[in-house]
């Protein structure tokens, strides 16, 4: 499940990111090419720290479980 909303995320932040590139072409003037231009930027820088944070947290809950998995259990 988790990696089904890792690929969703990951397919969302790369769709919006070609719709603000398309608008370059579409507007065909300075102000709406460089905006769309700072738009897709700051979207990329976004998406940048969001599959850091995803990573960070992935990796958290990985060492917890297979931290859980191999305790040892003391036996009276």
């Amino acid at each position: 499940v988790f990696f089904i909303c890792l690929y969703v995320n990951i397919s969302a932040g790369h769709i919006v990111l070609m719709c603000l590139i398309s608008f370059i072409f579409i507007f065909r003037n300075w102000i709406g090419s460089s905006l769309s231009f700072v738009l897709a930027f700051s979207i990329s820088v976004i998406e940048i720290l969001v599959a850091i944070l995803q990573a960070y947290i992935f990796t958290v809950l990985s060492a917890l479980y297979f931290g859980f998995a191999v305790e040892e259990h003391e036996h009276d």
